[in-house]
């Protein structure tokens, strides 16, 4: 295999020049997008200052989600059974949940807590609800300055509403009729 002085002079200076012209067109690219307006969010300067209406904290503008995405969950307190199928499922234990069940089949809320620095994201909770009262939202924005911040209460009311109440006193006064019909047969 001969090469010629030449040869390989020409072909050092070839790439010599193709480097060159490869950092220049890079650079072009560059400089175009050094004019346009960035595209990022910096936390937590630029948070937007709403809410979201579920109890979390603001965070940057939702952009659109694939239809299937898991995002922090959403608890429809009204559909709930507490029957903890979601707490038995989920393979991490990061669910909490308390509850007292009162007569007329009512639910004393306490606490729905989620801890999210333990959660996967994995779904199972969600399938095993019979209910379908627990799902996955779109929301994606989980910043926090601390860990323990990361364990969110999905409840939306804790205690007793004044519904609850009338259909305590309902079945309360049910049972004491019933028991006076018994009692005085």
């Amino acid at each position: 295999m001969t090469t010629t002085a030449g040869a390989g002079l020409s072909g050092y200076l070839r790439n010599i020049w193709t480097g060159f012209w490869s950092c220049l067109s890079g650079m072009g690219i560059t400089w175009k997008y050094f004019w346009k307006k960035p595209v990022t969010y910096e936390y937590p300067e630029t948070r937007e200052t709403a809410s979201y209406g579920d109890g979390l904290p603001a965070g940057p503008p939702s952009f659109g989600v694939a239809e299937r995405f898991r995002g922090i969950h959403r608890l429809e307190q009204d559909l709930c059974i507490f029957c903890m199928g979601c707490k038995r499922a989920c393979p991490v234990d990061c669910i909490e949940i308390e509850a007292a069940r009162k007569p007329g089949k009512v639910l004393e809320w306490k606490s729905f807590r989620i801890d999210y620095g333990l959660c996967l994201f994995c779904g199972l909770c969600v399938e095993a609800c019979p209910k379908s009262c627990l799902d996955m939202g779109n929301e994606y924005s989980l910043v926090r300055f601390e860990g323990s911040d990361l364990t969110l209460d999905l409840l939306g009311w804790k205690g007793l509403r004044e519904k609850d109440l009338e259909a305590i006193r309902a079945a309360e006064e049910k049972a004491k009729k019933k028991k006076d019909e018994e009692g005085g047969s």
